[in-house]
Parts: C-alpha cells; sequence; structure tokens
C-alpha cells in the first residue's frame, strides 16, 4: 500500500527515485573560454548590475545573443560579466543597461528581494563598469528591452 503525503495518492515507492544516467553528444563552444577569460579579467570578477565578486557564480555573458549573433560569439566587446542571478534576469529581458550605466528593470517585476539585488549599485558605479564593452550591442538589447515593455 503506498502511504499518503506530499503527493497525494500517487507518492512514489523510495525503490522509484533511483534515476540513471544518460549520455550524448554536446556541442562545444571552443572560443568561449578566451571570451570568457577576457570578459571576467576586463571587470575584474565583478557583476555589473550587483556587483558580486564571488567568482564561482559569475559568468560571461553575451549581449547580444549568442544564439543569433554568429559574428560576435567570441568578440569580447560583446561580452559583460554578470553573476548567475543577474544573467538569467539579463537573458530573460528582466532587466537593461543603458550605455550611462542605469538599469531599467521590468515593470512586470515585483519581487523585493530580486529589486534590492539590482538596486545595490549606483548609475555612475555601473557606468565605469562598463568599460571595454561596444555601445552598440548595449543600445541594441536596451532598445529590444524598450519594444517589449512598450517604454
Amino acid at each position: 500500500a503506498q502511504e499518503q503525503g506530499l503527493f497525494g495518492k500517487d507518492q512514489p515507492r523510495a525503490d522509484e527515485y533511483a534515476v540513471d544516467d544518460s549520455f550524448s553528444l554536446v556541442r562545444r563552444r571552443l572560443a568561449y573560454t578566451r571570451f570568457q577569460r577576457q570578459v571576467l579579467a576586463r571587470h575584474r570578477y565583478q557583476c555589473a548590475i550587483c556587483g558580486t565578486q564571488v567568482r564561482e557564480i559569475l559568468d560571461a555573458a553575451h549581449i547580444s545573443s549568442y544564439a543569433e549573433d554568429k559574428a560576435n560569439r567570441a568578440n569580447p566587446a560583446n561580452g559583460i560579466c554578470l553573476c548567475k542571478f543577474c544573467h538569467a534576469a539579463f537573458d530573460r529581458g528582466l532587466v537593461a543597461i543603458a550605455l550611462d550605466g542605469s538599469l531599467t528593470i521590468s515593470p512586470d517585476l515585483e519581487d523585493e528581494v530580486a529589486a534590492a539585488h539590482f538596486t545595490r549599485i549606483s548609475a555612475e558605479t555601473r557606468s565605469a563598469w562598463l568599460q571595454g564593452i561596444e555601445s552598440e550591442f548595449l543600445l541594441r538589447r536596451l532598445n529590444d528591452f524598450q519594444e517589449i515593455h512598450r517604454l
């Protein structure tokens, strides 16, 4: 007889939690290592949105989409150092960065924790961290953000 609990009547048995490993071929981004090293070093291993310096959670994010902009995949001027939280928000269009360092947050985002995370750093400080980024990438990203959110 199955126990009733968190899953109601469909409570899995203990032997149903095991999952076998599976293997697949993966496409490698050969130039990514160099891109990552250049972007993170340029930003002095600091997230350009929130300012964290915890290296284990920093990413070299593409400003112009890796999938859509093949010509700039390995261009470090198309890269920005972001922590994993800010990277996810940036990629999902929840935040955008202007050339002056100001951050625009989606009007749909009503989470106090996220808002506090994003607003710790002044635009002036963030602006200094944008050195080495090609302005056209940030402008295009900001324009897309404004169109999506009708700002």
